[in-house]
C-alpha cells in the first residue's frame, strides 16, 4: 500500500559543494514535476517522529515518472556511500552508469560524497545545485533532491536522489 499521509511541505536546506547549508529552498519553488512528487512521496512515507523505512524505496509505490531520473545509494557498514543503483535517464544523460561503483570523498565525486554525508549526518532531505559530466556537452546543469531512507532501528541505510536536468541555453 502506497503512503498517503497528508503533510506540510517544510523548506529544504540548499547545500553548496562542501556539503554546508548556504540557504533554504521553498517547497513551493522545487523545480520540474519530478522533484516535487519525490518529496510528497518521501513526506507520505515517513513515520511520526523517523524517516521514512527503506521498503518504501519500492518503484510499485513511488510515482512512475521519477524512477528513470532516481539515483540511490547505499550506506554501507563502515559507513561508506555506493551508488546502489542510477537511474536509466541519468546514465543516458551522464553517458555512464555508475551503479555499484563507491563515492569517493576525493576527485570528482568530493562533492556528492559532501552532500551525502550532510544528509546521512543530518537526517534530512536536501535541495543541491551543480554540474555532473554530460555524455553529448562538457557539463549538464542539474538539481537534485536528496533524502535519506532508515532501518527499523532508525539508522540510515540509503539515500535517494532525483534529479532535474537543466536544458542548455
Amino acid at each position: 500500500m502506497a503512503p498517503t499521509a497528508s503533510r506540510a511541505f517544510p523548506d529544504l536546506p540548499l547545500l553548496d559543494e562542501a556539503g554546508q547549508p548556504v540557504g533554504t529552498v521553498a517547497a513551493v519553488a522545487l523545480p520540474g514535476a519530478r522533484i516535487p512528487a519525490f518529496y510528497a512521496y518521501w513526506l507520505s512515507a515517513a513515520r511520526p517522529g523517523a524517516l521514512p523505512d527503506v521498503s518504501a524505496i519500492d518503484p510499485l509505490l513511488m510515482p512512475p515518472e521519477i524512477l528513470p531520473f532516481m539515483a540511490v545509494y547505499a550506506v554501507e557498514p563502515d559507513g561508506g556511500l555506493r551508488i546502489r543503483l542510477m537511474g536509466t535517464a541519468v546514465a543516458d544523460r551522464t553517458g555512464q552508469d555508475l551503479t555499484g561503483r563507491m563515492v569517493e570523498p576525493f576527485g570528482v565525486m568530493a562533492t556528492l560524497h559532501a552532500r551525502l554525508s550532510w544528509g546521512v549526518k543530518h537526517r534530512q532531505p536536501y535541495i543541491a545545485h551543480g554540474q555532473v559530466p554530460a555524455a553529448e556537452r562538457d557539463f549538464i546543469q542539474l538539481t537534485a533532491l536528496a533524502a535519506p531512507f532508515a532501518d527499523r532501528s532508525g539508522a540510515v541505510q540509503r539515500v535517494v536522489a532525483v534529479l532535474q536536468f537543466v536544458a542548455p541555453s
